[in-house]
């Protein structure tokens, strides 16, 4: 089976979408997960600050201050990320917007 070549304007969108969220991550330390969410599309952590990141699907990004790491893993693995957001996190924790 042989794969079909992507596209040139594709492979090279690729790649520096890839390298830039790299070098944006960078900064923060922070680990990016893709979520399954109809507000949410990513969320990362950072361990060494505690610090939860959550990208929304609008293009807003929040860093939450103080959130234990079994906070973190309790968020993936909710069946509603905007719920679990709002009844756990919104209000718990200092935010900040960032994007």
């Amino acid at each position: 089976m042989s794969r079909a070549k992507p596209a040139r304007g594709q492979r090279g969108n690729f790649l520096g979408s890839a390298i830039t969220g790299f070098l944006e991550d960078i900064g923060t330390g922070m680990e990016w997960t893709p979520v399954s969410s109809s507000n949410v599309a990513e969320v990362g952590y950072n361990k060494g600050t505690q610090t939860l990141g959550v990208r929304f699907n609008n293009g807003g990004e929040y860093e939450y201050y103080g959130v234990d790491e079994d906070v973190y893993t309790s968020f993936l693995a909710a069946g509603s990320k905007g719920k679990f957001l709002f009844y756990n996190i919104k209000g718990s924790y200092p935010y900040e917007r960032v994007s």
